[in-house]
């Protein structure tokens, strides 16, 4: 790629500085159907998600092996890749998953996209690995019936080690009444704070929770927060 500039004001200097990140310029993978929607229909929501998935790096970094549930077209699992070993990210959608594996061929090598459903399991990392430091879901839960749920984290909680720290993000029940259409339809489990952290003390002795409005993580007032973090660490299984 070479920069080209109009004619105008703007100093020789100027341009020319610029034309040198030309050297940096790479290809890179693109996005997948449902982020190009998203950035289409609504473009500050793809900040949001993106968002989330730079907490997970902050929480998550320096790990050996963490797994991601419900990896969608793997955007945001490139968020986290570069501050963990290893990453297994699994969605049961056979669609996302093959565009992963062929979008991201040869970039973020330490993740294993694989299709699988993680009601079944949790499979093991590239070098074998199947006992995790992390894992997490974002946007998840509440695709999944109450009744599940149960089956849900008790299998993740088995693939984690003694110390190993879930991370589950949801929509607040209270952010429903001002869901899209489409969201309404597809959230069939969402919660409040305190039936989340419920839910996860059954399997984590220590379970800590957060808030999100927009990008802005906090621990403010829980019936005002638009989506909403629980992490578990050391599992009681």
């Amino acid at each position: 790629m070479s920069n080209s500039f109009t004619e105008g004001s703007s100093s020789e200097f100027a341009k020319e500085q610029l034309r040198k990140s030309d050297e940096f310029v790479v290809e890179g993978p693109s996005l997948g159907p449902v982020n190009r929607a998203t950035l289409v229909r609504d473009p500050k929501h793809l900040g949001f998600t993106l968002a989330r998935y730079k907490f997970i790096s902050k929480m998550f970094k320096g790990m050996s092996s963490v797994f991601e549930v419900g990896c969608n077209e793997g955007t945001g699992t490139l968020v986290l890749a570069p501050e963990v070993k290893e990453i297994t990210a699994l969605d049961f959608d056979l669609g996302h998953i093959s565009f992963c594996l062929k979008e991201y061929k040869g970039y973020h090598e330490n993740i294993r996209w694989v299709a699988a459903d993680a009601l079944d399991g949790i499979p093991p990392t590239h070098s074998g690995i199947t006992k995790y430091d992390g894992g997490f879901l974002l946007d998840v839960l509440e695709h999944i019936e109450q009744s599940t749920e149960d089956k849900l984290i008790s299998a993740l909680c088995k693939s984690l080690t003694d110390n190993g720290t879930l991370i589950i993000g949801i929509p607040s029940i209270e952010s429903q009444p001002y869901a899209s259409p489409v969201s309404k339809i597809q959230h069939i489990n969402c919660k409040s704070m305190y039936e989340l952290k419920e839910l996860m003390s059954k399997y984590f002795r220590n379970v800590y929770m957060f808030g999100m409005n927009d990008e802005m993580l906090h621990v403010g007032y829980h019936h005002m927060c638009q989506y909403i973090f629980a992490m578990g660490v050391n599992p009681k299984t």
